[in-house]
This record gives C-alpha cells, structure tokens and sequence, in this order.
C-alpha cells in the first residue's frame, strides 16, 4: 500500500508558540505538534524538527514556554512560524508581547489562551523531529477565546458544539 502524503495533512491540531530563552537570545517559533501526552504526571510534549533554530537552543536549557494560541492571534502564528531565529531575531522584528514565567524565566505571549512553564521531562528523537516533553511547573487559562486551529495547511475556528446523541 502506497503512503498518501495528503493524509498526513487531515489531522486538526492546536497552535502554539514555543519560547526559550538562552543567555541573551530569546526565541519564539510556531508548532502545530503541541499535544498531552500524560495525566499522571503532567507532560506536555512538543516536537521541532531536527534543523530548527529553536531545538537548538533547546539542547542548551532545560526549561521552556508553551503559549496556547487564541483563535484571535493566527497572526503570531504566522510570522513566527514563517522565519528562521538563525536568519531574524524574531521576538525583535515581529513584536509578539511577550511576558515571563512566574516559576521559570521562559517566555510567553501575551494575550495567548493558556501558558504553560516546562522543565524538560526528556528528549527523543523520532524520524526529522525531535519530541520534547515538558514537565509544567506552571499554568494557567489566560484567555477564554477559542484555541487557534490548523488543518491542512490552513487556520481554522471550532465551529458549533455537534451533540453526542444521534438524530
């Protein structure tokens, strides 16, 4: 059976912006790939792709940010996910409103759904990405908007609550 590559694009995920903080270098990148990945304990895992800036810097800090995006803020993601930390300091030139963590000193946007402070639980490589999984020491609900959307290659809104029952 032959892999169609478009299937890969019918997953809908949640959009956030991963931010780290090495030295003097504070770096935001886009990622579609945010997911729990357990209750107990608490672990948030995020995958970047092996020849990004941001995993990188990553591999030289053990704690970073997740901003779960607001339906209202497909713009940070976008030109956050749209270049590179090595070519354009990001946080400079785009301008996203960052604050820092109350427990960590990682960065995060202002205005963002949900923030999450992370210790990095561990690291695995899997195929071109690398997983990351975070530990949070801190979160908390910062926004009551909609989480931005993205499906093949596009974002989207949650659209109307479809009831369980049939009929």
């Amino acid at each position: 059976m032959l892999l169609d590559h478009r299937a890969f694009r019918r997953f809908v995920n949640t959009v956030a912006i991963v931010g780290v903080a090495v030295g003097d270098v504070v770096n935001a990148m886009a990622a579609e790939w945010t997911t729990p990945v357990s209750i107990e304990p608490r672990l948030l895992g995020v995958y970047i792709g092996d020849t990004r800036y941001t995993g990188e810097l990553m591999e030289q800090t053990d704690i970073f940010g997740i901003s779960l995006l607001s339906e209202r803020q497909a713009h940070l993601a976008h030109l956050l996910g749209s270049w590179s930390g090595r070519a354009l300091d990001k946080v400079a030139e785009v301008g996203p409103e960052l604050e820092w963590g109350s427990v960590e000193h990682v960065p995060l946007i202002r205005g963002a759904q949900a923030q999450y402070e992370c210790r990095v639980h561990s690291r695995m490589v899997l195929g071109d990405h690398v997983l990351v999984v975070g530990a949070p020491v801190a979160a908390r609900i910062t926004d009551r908007a909609a989480p931005l959307l993205y499906h093949g290659g596009t974002y989207h809104r949650l659209g109307p609550i479809i009831p369980k029952t049939g009929g």
